[in-house]
């Protein structure tokens, strides 16, 4: 078994600083006064608004099962001041995140900023879902336990699997993530907030299909996991690069000026074609650099 991205030392204090965080915001937001007008905000109310279509992931507790009888499908029960919010995460640790110049493995900075999201949840009594991808897909139905995330975490944590060893496997990583996408789907329902990490090197215009039907359904937030190294080649002599996709060694000189001006004009095209198809699919973008504080990306982004 690979060696663990993050110590239980460094969990335990990522659960301290979501409780300080979730206190802080609890601080800001509390009123003195109060009235009789219907909330905005998510979760399990008590009084009854509508009845609609089960989907996947909802509470059986909700169907309502004399409307259910009578329809040709199940119906659930929709209330009022739904406060209890459901957070659904897609971790993404294929191998090209175990790289980093500065700062943590781009791995280990993904999941520090999932953990600190999801102890945020807990915190606020919501109820978690995920999927964490690496050499297999781990699904979590949505969850209100404790147990249940850190048995997430404990998946998680650890270095990403050796490189793809060809084209096939890239292949098939196109396949798998598609259907990634379809899960998450049928996950998602108005009163969630889904959250994607990952590096998104692998992402194109082909997934435009099937992302862009989640940001109709909820807000999807794509948090996007960067080392800065990735973005400038440094101007340090011959280097002997490793492909985290097919395992194949390449000798560059960077010390060429005109191989580092191709290289950063590539991966500004590369940046710039992401955020085209994350606007046009209208999810937020928001990035997070191995050496920054994670700590602070996500008391922005949530």
């Amino acid at each position: 078994m690979s060696a663990p991205l993050l110590s239980d030392t460094e969990f335990e204090h990522l659960a301290a600083q979501a409780r300080q965080l979730v206190h802080q915001r609890q601080t800001r937001g509390a009123g003195h006064f109060a009235g009789p007008h219907i909330t905005t905000q998510r979760g399990p109310g008590l009084e009854l608004q509508d009845l609609r279509a089960y989907q996947y992931g909802d509470e059986v507790r909700h169907i309502a099962w004399r409307a259910s009888a009578r329809s040709p499908r199940p119906l659930v029960k929709v209330f009022h001041a739904e406060r209890r919010l459901r957070r659904l995460l897609w971790l993404d640790q294929h191998p090209g995140m175990a790289f980093a110049t500065r700062g943590e493995l781009k791995a280990a900075r993904a999941l520090r900023a999932a953990a600190l999201i999801g102890f945020s949840a807990l915190q606020q009594q919501a109820e978690i879902g995920a999927i964490v991808s690496n050499t297999t897909d781990h699904f979590f139905p949505f969850s209100g336990k404790l147990n249940q995330w850190l048995r997430l975490l404990g998946i998680a944590n650890r270095i990403p699997p050796s490189p793809w060893k060809g084209e096939g496997d890239l292949i098939k990583e196109a396949k798998q993530l598609q259907t990634q996408l379809h899960h998450l789907d049928r996950l998602a329902t108005r009163n969630t907030e889904l959250l994607l990490i990952s590096d998104f090197q692998h992402w194109d215009d082909s997934l435009q299909t099937a992302i862009a039907p989640l940001a109709d359904k909820c807000r999807v937030t794509a948090l996007q996991i960067i080392d800065r190294g990735e973005l400038e080649l440094p101007a340090a002599g011959k280097l002997r690069l490793i492909s985290p996709y097919d395992g194949q060694t390449h000798v560059i000189d960077s010390s060429n000026p005109q191989l580092r001006r191709r290289y950063r004009e590539v991966m500004q095209q590369r940046q710039n074609n992401l955020s085209s198809l994350l606007k046009r699919s209208g999810i937020q973008h928001c990035v997070l650099y191995t050496d920054d504080d994670a700590l602070t990306t996500i008391n922005e982004l949530l």
